[in-house]
């Protein structure tokens, strides 16, 4: 699948996938994150969430694993860990909020940025979008435990 084509499903996804409630998201996912190449901004429901400083001129991938635990106030605390360029690990903490039937993330990375998320539960999967350091890109995951 190209990348286009990727985004495009990813799109029509979010748009008029089936809609689970976030509410039951607790436990673990692990996936796949990826850049989009040439993106200028990802449209998600009515507004306009992310928007790239510059284009993305590599596609970049790595793994993904998220422990997300509920807080009383409804939403989640998050635990991100993956890899970035295959060896590079990453881990950082980041509050998760409901937001309708998604799950939204913002957290300060220094150097990085702001990193942004956005997924939407579907069962035991996951599919959202993400932005840091002037890239954005996609993430997919299913439910480990």
């Amino acid at each position: 699948m190209t990348p286009k084509t990727v985004f495009i499903s990813l799109m029509l996804t979010l748009a008029i996938g089936d809609i689970v409630s976030a509410s039951n998201a607790a436990g673990v996912w692990k996936g796949t994150w990826n850049t989009l190449p040439s993106v200028q901004g990802v449209q998600v429901g009515s507004s306009r969430m992310y928007r790239p400083a510059r284009t993305n001129k590599r596609q970049h991938h790595g793994t993904l694993r998220v422990r997300l635990r509920p807080e009383e106030t409804g939403g989640y605390q998050g635990l991100f860990t993956g890899r970035f360029a295959k060896v590079v690990p990453y881990i950082y903490r980041a509050q998760v909020v409901q937001r309708g039937n998604q799950l939204v993330a913002s957290r300060r990375l220094g150097p990085f940025g702001e990193y942004r998320m956005q997924l939407r539960p579907q069962g035991n999967h996951m599919v959202g979008v993400w932005s840091a350091g002037g890239e954005t890109g996609t993430i997919q995951l299913s439910r480990s435990r």
